[in-house]
């Protein structure tokens, strides 16, 4: 919860102080996973973080930077499982708080 409210309130900043042109197309985008079904973002995630090491949209990037050491199954591995989820939870709900947090006087 810590980390979806002070990312949340980093990007109200963001928004009220730095995007001054496209602000509300990227509040709209930014809000955009909060509105998103559970199963859509569960999906999303599931190919992020596929099990099978080679194959998730992570494994790979890691491994095309030259990062192989660092290629696991991110949801396979109890050290790392809640770090993942607790990734996909952050990303849901950074939205909702930022534009709360924008709205504020």
């Amino acid at each position: 919860m810590a980390g979806q409210i002070i990312l949340g309130l980093l990007l109200a900043l963001m928004f009220r102080f730095w995007l001054k042109h496209f602000k509300s197309l990227v509040r709209t985008i930014v809000f955009f996973p909060v509105v998103l079904p559970v199963v859509a973002v569960a999906q999303l995630f599931t190919k992020i973080y596929e099990i099978q090491p080679h194959y998730g949209l992570l494994n790979s990037i890691l491994a095309a930077v030259g990062l192989d050491n660092l290629v696991h199954p991110w949801l396979g591995q109890a050290s790392t499982a809640l770090g993942s989820l607790c990734a996909m939870d952050i990303w849901t709900s950074i939205g909702f708080y930022a534009i709360i947090l924008f709205s504020l006087p």
